[in-house]
């Protein structure tokens, strides 16, 4: 994706790692990911391929994609507890990721792994579909301490990011070099 330069502004920041997401067999595949000069890496590594219901990138991405799909999932993927506070009930899911497609963002808490918090937000195209997700990973202190504010960076990056894809998107149907 063309949204490097957004991802890095928001690890820089947020002074937290910042992530990219996109579906790949149904699993959210994390292809960006930037720590801040003096962070630390938290939560997953760049090519990690993991369980979209169960963390804040993929479940973005379930959310765009409808309720048909998150029913493939379901059946494809099975709904496993990587946590205590997974979800793992599919009427759980569905109303959760209904509250994303509202809301904007999405949240994880300690649903993946222990003291691992992240929350996202989508990256929409040219024609409003949800190409990618965006986001930042914490540790449970400091989600609980910054939640709002994470919330606020991260809608910014997803919108900013969504320009810059659309307007790649814009310039290559005009025959301009992208």
């Amino acid at each position: 994706l063309t949204i490097e330069p957004v991802v890095e502004e928001l690890a820089r920041r947020a002074q937290i790692p910042a992530y990219v997401g996109v579906r790949s067999d149904g699993q959210v595949e994390v292809s960006q990911v930037k720590v801040p000069l003096k962070g630390s890496s938290v939560g997953v590594v760049e090519g990690f391929r993991g369980p979209s219901h169960a963390l804040a990138l993929g479940k973005v991405l379930l959310a765009g994609m409808g309720s048909e799909y998150v029913e493939e999932y379901i059946g494809e993927h099975g709904l496993e507890a990587f946590s205590p506070r997974t979800i793992v009930r599919p009427a759980q899911l569905h109303a959760h990721l209904n509250k994303v497609r509202m809301v904007g963002v999405a949240t994880d808490f300690e649903e993946f792994a222990h003291n691992l918090c992240c929350v996202a937000a989508p990256v929409k195209g040219e024609n409003g579909r949800v190409t990618a997700a965006i986001g930042l990973s914490t540790t449970a202190r400091h989600a609980r301490n910054t939640g709002q504010q994470l919330v606020d960076i991260v809608q910014w990056a997803a919108g900013e990011a969504s320009a810059l894809v659309r307007e790649v998107a814009y310039e290559r149907g005009n025959g301009c070099p992208g």
